[in-house]
C-alpha cells in the first residue's frame, strides 16, 4: 500500500551542506584565541562526531583530558562554545558556503508539491539560521516550516526525541515523512522515530555502516520529485 509523503525532514551539518570542516576550524581557532592547548585534527574530530552536539563534544573531550569535569570548567566550556558559534557564523559568510548537490532542487520541488519541510538537528538554532541564511539568502522559516534542535530535548541523537519533536511541530505522523541524514547516529535517531531514511554520506561519515537505511546515495541529485513522489523514490 502506498503511503502519501507529506513531509521531508533534514539533518543539517553534513546533510544540507558540508559544514563540519568549518565547525572544526572554528573550534580550533577558539582554542587558540583562549590559549588552550587543544587541537582537533580531522582524525580526532571524526571520533568526536560520535558525540551529538558541540557543547557535548567539548565536555566529552575535557573529560578525556582530565578524567572529570569540574563545575567551573563547565562555565568555561559554555563560554568557549558561544565564541565558537560566532566564529562559525563568520566563516560561513567568508567561505560563501553552498548546499550539497541536489539539496536546493529537492526543496524547491517539495515546496511545489506542498510537501512540508522540517529540520531535526544536533546543532544550535543560531547555527541553523546562519547556514540557511547564507545558502538561501532568506530567513530560516521561509524555507523550513518547523525546526527542532537538540537544545529543546532531553536526549540528543541517536535518541529519536528530536525527530519526534519536529514531527509534532509539523503535525505529521512518521509514516508520512522521510528523513534525510548523513551519519549513523542520525540514521538511528530517524529510524527509531519510525521514519524511512535516505542517507547521503558526507566527508566525515563516508565509511560508516548505513545498511539499515532505506536508501543510500552519494547526493540528492538522483531524487527528482517532478517525476516521482518522495515515498516512491526509496521503494
Amino acid at each position: 500500500m502506498n503511503v502519501k509523503c507529506k513531509g521531508i525532514i533534514f539533518d543539517v551539518d553534513g546533510t544540507l551542506a558540508e559544514t563540519e570542516e568549518l565547525h572544526r576550524a572554528a573550534f580550533n581557532s577558539t582554542f587558540k584565541k583562549n590559549f588552550i592547548d587543544w587541537f582537533w585534527s580531522p582524525e580526532i574530530y571524526r571520533e568526536l562526531l560520535n558525540i551529538s552536539g558541540g557543547k557535548e563534544r567539548l565536555m566529552h573531550y575535557e573529560h578525556l583530558q582530565s578524567g572529570e569535569i569540574k563545575t567551573k570548567n563547565k562555565y568555561v566550556l559554555m563560554r568557549l562554545h558561544a565564541q565558537k558559534t560566532k566564529a562559525y557564523a563568520r566563516s560561513l559568510y567568508k567561505t560563501k558556503i553552498k548546499a550539497r548537490p541536489g539539496v536546493i532542487k529537492l526543496i524547491e520541488q517539495a515546496k511545489a508539491k506542498k510537501i512540508k519541510l522540517g529540520i531535526a538537528t544536533a546543532t544550535s538554532l543560531t547555527n541553523v539560521e546562519s547556514l540557511v541564511e547564507n545558502i538561501w539568502g532568506t530567513p530560516l522559516y521561509e524555507t523550513f516550516g518547523a525546526v527542532a534542535t537538540s537544545d529543546e530535548v532531553s536526549l540528543k541523537k541517536p535518541s529519536p526525541e528530536v525527530y519526534k519533536l519536529v514531527l509534532k511541530k509539523l503535525r505529521l505522523e512518521p509514516k508520512h515523512c522521510i528523513a534525510i541524514e548523513d551519519s549513523l547516529i542520525g540514521l538511528q535517531s530517524a529510524v527509531d522515530a519510525g521514519l524511512k531514511t535516505i542517507i547521503t554520506p558526507s566527508f566525515y561519515t563516508k565509511n560508516e555502516d548505513f545498511s539499515s537505511a532505506d536508501l543510500v546515495l552519494p547526493s540528492l541529485v538522483e531524487i527528482d520529485l517532478s517525476k516521482t513522489n518522495c515515498q516512491a523514490a526509496i521503494n
